[in-house]
C-alpha cells in the first residue's frame, strides 16, 4: 500500500465537509391551457435564439458537461452545483418553464475553460466539495525508498502515476472512479492512505517540492464522472 506509513502534510485537514444530499423534489409544470401553450412556444423560441447566441460567444474558453436529472433534483439547486446560473441552464438546454425537469433528462452544462484544463465533454454523476492536498511515492509521504518492493504502488495495485492518481476515501470515491477536479483535471481514484477520509483528495506527484507548494486547497469542486455503461 503506498499510503502505508507517513503523510505528507500531517495534522492539517482535520474538518470533513459533509457529503451533499439534494433535498428539494422536483417539480412538474402543471397543464397548460391554450393560450398558456402560446406562450410557452414564443419562450420555447426565444430559449433556443439565446441558445445560439451562446453556444457561438463560448469559442475555446468553455466546455460542456452533461448530466442526467435525478429524483430531487431543481434547476435552482444544479445552477448552484455547477457555478452558473439558471437562465444559462435554460438556454442551453432549450428549457422555457424551469419547473418541468424530468427525472432521467440529459442537460447540457457550459463551464469555463481554466488554463491547462481539457476542454474534453464530459457526464457527470454528481458534483461534490473537496479539500486537497498532494503526496509522492518518497518516504516523507510513504515511509519508502526507492528499491522497496512496494514503492510506487497504489493501494489498488496500480502504479502510481502522476496526472493520473489521485488518493481518496474509497468509502467515497471507489476505486477506478474518473473524477473531474476543478484547476487540476480529470484524475482516477486509486490510491487511498490514512489521513484521507471523508471529503478529502490527495494529488499524486513525482516532485516533491511541487507537493509541497501544492498546499492546502480547501472547498474545491470535484465532478464524479459517470461510468461508461451508467
Amino acid at each position: 500500500m503506498l499510503r502505508s506509513k507517513g503523510f505528507l502534510f500531517p495534522g492539517l485537514l482535520t474538518l470533513l465537509l459533509m457529503l451533499f444530499q439534494p433535498f428539494v423534489s422536483v417539480s412538474y409544470a402543471k397543464p397548460l391551457s391554450m393560450g398558456e401553450e402560446d406562450g410557452r412556444e414564443a419562450s420555447s423560441q426565444a430559449s433556443g435564439t439565446a441558445l445560439a447566441s451562446r453556444s457561438g460567444s463560448l469559442k475555446n474558453d468553455h466546455f460542456f458537461v452533461t448530466y442526467k436529472v435525478k429524483a430531487g433534483d431543481t434547476l435552482f439547486e444544479l445552477a448552484r452545483q455547477f457555478q452558473t446560473d439558471v437562465n444559462s441552464l435554460m438556454a442551453f438546454n432549450n428549457i422555457a418553464d424551469p419547473r418541468t425537469l424530468r427525472i432521467g433528462q440529459i442537460l447540457t452544462i457550459p463551464k469555463e475553460r481554466k488554463q491547462a484544463e481539457s476542454s474534453t465533454p464530459m457526464s457527470v454523476d454528481k458534483v461534490l466539495t473537496f479539500h486537497l492536498t498532494a503526496y509522492t511515492a518518497g518516504p516523507e509521504s510513504t515511509g519508502k525508498y526507492p528499491g522497496h518492493p512496494a514503492y510506487g504502488i497504489t493501494s489498488s495495485g496500480k502504479r502510481a502515476t502522476e496526472g493520473r492518481t489521485i488518493a481518496v476515501d474509497p468509502r467515497v470515491i471507489p476505486y477506478g472512479t474518473k473524477v473531474y477536479i476543478e484547476g487540476v483535471g480529470i484524475r482516477t481514484a486509486e490510491d487511498t492512505g490514512g489521513a484521507i477520509k471523508g471529503n478529502r483528495i490527495d494529488v499524486y506527484m513525482e516532485n516533491l517540492g511541487q507537493a509541497i507548494q501544492f498546499g492546502v486547497k480547501k472547498d474545491v469542486r470535484v465532478y464524479i464522472l459517470s461510468s461508461p455503461n451508467s
